[in-house]
């Protein structure tokens, strides 16, 4: 799946992020810092601002205005909620698989939480992902792999109707 934290950046500061810890990111909320979350934090603000973006209406520059990078504040907390909200997710604040995968990052089964620890229900998913939503994830999370493999399916297409029209 593709890794946010892969990216290269100018606008993190110069931040350079590595790949995601083997097993997933470990499951976070609000409190949880990159240190200890092997870079979770940053990995989810990154797609929430840079691919999601447009869907909450936040510009390029919201981090520098109202989010810390690497730290699960307040802001990050109103995006992922309002993130999970119009994904139909429920918007309880926790990113754990079910919101990871949505955003397009592998997170772990949550035994715990990251942060406060609060108990609860983590990160349930009322629905699986259809066919439908996991083609267009694709588009916002591997833009490359999604409009390489629409052209190659009108490629595919088109030569067939070429095929079927010199019968």
């Amino acid at each position: 799946m593709y890794n946010a934290l892969a990216m290269q950046s100018s606008q993190f500061s110069g931040l350079h992020y590595g790949s995601a810890p083997k097993g997933g990111y470990p499951c976070i909320q609000m409190g949880a810092l990159d240190g200890p979350s092997g870079g979770a934090v940053s990995a989810v603000q990154n797609a929430l601002t840079s691919q999601f973006g447009p869907l909450l209406q936040i510009s390029s520059n919201h981090f520098s205005q109202k989010m810390t990078l690497g730290t699960f504040d307040a802001e990050t907390d109103r995006l992922v909620r309002q993130f999970q909200d119009l994904q139909g997710l429920t918007p309880d604040g926790i990113v754990g698989p079910v919101t990871g995968k949505k955003l397009g990052l592998t997170f772990q089964k949550c035994s715990k939480v990251m942060a406060s620890g609060a108990g609860g229900s983590i990160d349930p998913d009322p629905k699986p992902l259809s066919t439908l939503d996991e083609i267009l994830l694709t588009r916002f999370t591997n833009p490359v792999a999604f409009y390489g493999g629409a052209t190659l399916l009108a490629g595919v297409v088109g030569f067939g109707v070429y095929k079927l029209a010199q019968r």
